[in-house]
């Protein structure tokens, strides 16, 4: 099983932010046939449920899958006194407009699958 290290998540925001910029002019729902499946994992640094939702999502990717893996990790966690890193506003922005458009509330770990269905990251079944 591969961990997601703090170098991989660096890498990985700036293409958070391009997906998020993408996302915005393209809609959530990819038309083409033949491309990746999106999974973007809504996670924080102060969540003790969210280390298995990323281990899933690097297992996904890992596996030959044709899986995009976006991460994104959410302010809401933050505390007076403690900041997620990596944490950014328009990740927790992003995340609550998809409860809105899915019906639901904002939770981590939250994936959300092409834009379509949210559940629960960690739940490798779902």
């Amino acid at each position: 099983m591969r961990s997601i290290t703090r170098s991989t998540l660096r890498r990985t925001i700036p293409l958070a932010l391009l997906a998020a910029l993408i996302g915005s002019f393209a809609g959530t729902r990819a038309v083409a046939a033949g491309r990746p499946v999106v999974v973007e994992l809504f996670t924080s640094q102060s969540c003790s449920s969210c280390p298995p939702a990323e281990a899933l999502l690097g297992q996904l990717a890992g596996e030959g899958r044709e899986v995009l893996p976006l991460a994104f990790h959410v302010t809401y966690w933050d505390h007076l006194d403690w900041r997620d890193t990596y944490a950014l506003p328009a990740a927790t922005a992003r995340q609550a407009a998809y409860a809105k458009k899915l019906g639901g509330g904002s939770y981590t770990p939250e994936a959300v699958i092409d834009g379509r269905v949210g559940l629960v990251g960690s739940d490798a079944g779902a």
